[in-house]
């Protein structure tokens, strides 16, 4: 429609800092990205996934967000590249953190960093939902085999394990 291609026509030029690339089957995003006409500037780690996709690549140890951050406003000011930024976001769960501290310190608008820190944490979303009053699964932290046993008592099998933080 109309209102479609005005919508991909406001993107077309603009540089958005992303974030972290993923693995190999996120390509799609930044080929897309390309096809629409945005300008990337890749964050992302050295050998990444996308980075001949990227119309700029800052190599940044994303697993140390804070000389993350310091490289990258470095690597933007000496590329003449912040002012051009129009957007920030990240595809990869793992740097969410990360690119709410960016957003933060460059003034674009994302998630604040409480919040990118709770999506990131099983049990702090949940219990954000519960408080909210939103529904949710029954769920326990389990840190021994007590644990285990008294979580079975109140969700009894099936039942998913799964790490608080990151994926599995």
């Amino acid at each position: 429609t109309m209102l479609a291609e005005a919508r991909r026509d406001a993107l077309r030029g603009k540089s958005l800092l992303v974030v972290g690339a993923g693995y190999e089957r996120k390509r799609f995003i930044f080929e897309r990205a390309k096809e629409l006409g945005l300008e990337i500037v890749l964050v992302d780690l050295p050998g990444s996934a996308a980075a001949d996709l990227a119309g700029e690549f800052i190599v940044a140890d994303t697993r140390d967000r804070e000389k993350a951050v310091r490289t990258v406003l470095e690597e933007l000011d000496k590329r003449g590249l912040r002012e051009d930024l129009a957007g920030i976001t990240s595809f990869w769960e793992d740097d969410l953190e990360l690119t709410a501290m960016l957003a933060e310190r460059l003034g674009l608008s994302y998630a604040p960093l409480s919040a990118a820190s709770a999506a990131r944490d099983k049990l702090a979303t949940r219990a954000r939902m519960e408080a909210a009053g939103l529904p949710v699964p029954v769920y326990r932290r389990i840190h021994s085999r007590a644990d285990l046993a008294a979580a079975l008592e109140d969700a009894p099998l099936p039942a998913i394990l799964k790490p608080a933080r990151s994926a599995g």
